[in-house]
């Protein structure tokens, strides 16, 4: 779902239509492919305004992976010295 939900936002972005987070007050969250001067829309759920939310990025790195040398570097120091904390605890 995640990959084809990356695939769907790299087409609609290459033609100006960025993908937007929408919220009504009853809390429904719906995504819509809208032109940026959109800041409503109807919520689907409930028919109510929902309006353009900022919303957060899901984004993480592998450390393990090697694709990233400093972040496995990080990961790895950082796993060393929880190791040592959990042996001097434990």
């Amino acid at each position: 779902m995640r990959h084809l939900r990356k695939i769907i936002r790299s087409i609609f972005l290459s033609i100006n239509m960025p993908l937007y987070d929408f919220k009504c007050e009853k809390g429904h969250i719906v995504e819509r492919l809208v032109d940026n001067s959109i800041h409503q829309v109807n919520c689907p759920e409930c028919t109510n305004q929902a309006f353009r939310i900022i919303s957060s990025i899901n984004f993480s790195l592998d450390p393990i992976s090697g694709d990233f040398p400093k972040a496995t570097k990080n990961w790895a120091k950082w796993r060393q010295v929880k190791i040592a904390e959990e042996r001097k605890t434990g």
